[in-house]
């Protein structure tokens, strides 16, 4: 038996950190070669940052990666998070794993302009109270319309830009049984069971 299953594992954001008087600067996104599928991704990345704020100038430029790799900025992970805490990043990258299958774990962790978290220093006052609201909601379905109206706000403010998501695929013999893929990747080994007369 093979099963293939879709998960939102993590998120990664390229985000900006500026305060309101940098956020006038002129940015260069150095990207990958001129035809290739991460220079084409920073232009559109560019051009939906463009569409809901006129004011960043962003000029994408070729030469990023393996073949330029003095125009990464790496860090030491104690200094690179200390520097995204503190805002020195006009733009980084950042990966999410949820601990548990819950949408608080992504918005109010990350998007609750009073959480420590909050790495992109967004804030909206809209956005804080559907959160708020949303995670003391005890109806199910009010609390996920809650979250649903956050995130409708979350994409038009584009504080944050989703990458990506990955997908996990998972090969079971036939002669497991009970075998339970969870919304976060984990394998409940406890229900676990072998059918001997399935043993090939």
């Amino acid at each position: 038996m093979r099963r293939a299953i879709g998960v939102l594992l993590a998120f990664a954001l390229a985000a900006w950190a500026l305060p309101a008087t940098a956020q006038q600067k002129t940015l260069t996104w150095t990207a990958g070669q001129v035809g290739g599928g991460w220079y084409a991704q920073a232009g559109g990345f560019v051009e939906l940052l463009k569409s809901k704020d006129p004011s960043f100038n962003i000029k994408v430029i070729p030469g990023a990666g393996i073949q330029n790799m003095s125009k990464i900025q790496q860090a030491e992970t104690a200094t690179f998070f200390q520097d995204v805490d503190q805002g020195r990043y006009p733009m980084f990258l950042l990966a999410w794993i949820m601990d548990y299958p819950d949408e608080e774990d992504i918005l109010n962790i990350h998007f609750d302009s009073e959480s420590p978290n909050n790495n992109t220093f967004y804030k909206n006052t809209e956005v804080d109270q559907l959160l708020r609201d949303a995670l003391t909601e005890p109806n199910k379905q009010r609390r996920v319309q809650l979250y649903q109206q956050a995130e409708q706000m979350l994409i038009e403010d584009v504080p944050a830009v989703f990458i990506s998501h990955s997908i996990s695929y998972v090969l079971v013999k036939p002669h497991i049984q009970g075998y339970v893929l969870t919304p976060v990747d984990i394998a409940l080994e406890r229900y676990l069971s072998i059918d001997p007369s399935k043993i090939k």
